[in-house]
């Protein structure tokens, strides 16, 4: 009995400390407004993306403790945060839903930055939503940035929906099965 309680325990605190460390972000009520524009990297304002594009994870590029951003429709917001770092990164599952939810719609997107125990809100800005998605795939050539070693190189594709990127051919792997340094055609796709 007492290693049952014992473990009930650790349980109850382990969960504890789990829903404490997951800190859910609000839009703060006392926000004073600036009309200085938000400096954020890449900078995604006032841009069209298609509906099923991976989260635009950027980074807030003020000063501050915490940063938010929500984004609306008018109806219904999607919000993501960040401690000092500032970056923002959304979840992907949510972000697709909204997306997919809001094709051909103009969302606003309001940046929080908390600043010296006083939190700031900044001029808004819009992301169109396209009707139409884009293609899953995008492939291209990684090489080392001085050009000379090709032997260091390889095709990869990476799925737009999501971050994932996977090799289609490396030349390393070409490399080792007979010691020498292959082309693998990165100037000749098919169809350019």
């Amino acid at each position: 009995m007492k290693r049952i309680i014992t473990h009930f325990t650790f349980i109850s605190v382990v969960l504890l400390l789990c829903y404490s460390c997951n800190s859910s972000y609000s839009i703060p009520d006392n926000a004073q407004e600036t009309t200085k524009k938000v400096r954020i990297f890449p900078d995604y304002t006032n841009i069209v993306i298609p509906p099923n594009i991976a989260p635009l994870n950027f980074m807030v590029k003020e000063k501050g403790d915490k940063f938010i951003c929500r984004i609306t429709n008018g109806h219904d917001d999607m919000i993501a945060g960040s401690g000092k770092t500032g970056v923002i990164k959304f979840d992907m599952d949510e972000w697709h839903n909204y997306l997919q939810n809001n094709k051909n719609k103009s969302l606003e997107v309001q940046i929080y930055v908390l600043r010296d125990g006083q939190w700031i809100s900044y001029p808004k800005y819009n992301i169109k939503i396209a009707e139409e998605e884009i293609d899953k795939y995008l492939s291209y050539r990684l090489i080392e940035p001085s050009y000379v070693l090709y032997r260091l190189m390889g095709l990869y594709q990476r799925d737009l929906t999501t971050f994932e990127q996977t090799p289609i051919i490396e030349n390393p792997r070409l490399t080792r099965l007979e010691d020498k340094s292959y082309c693998v055609n990165c100037h000749n796709y098919q169809n350019y």
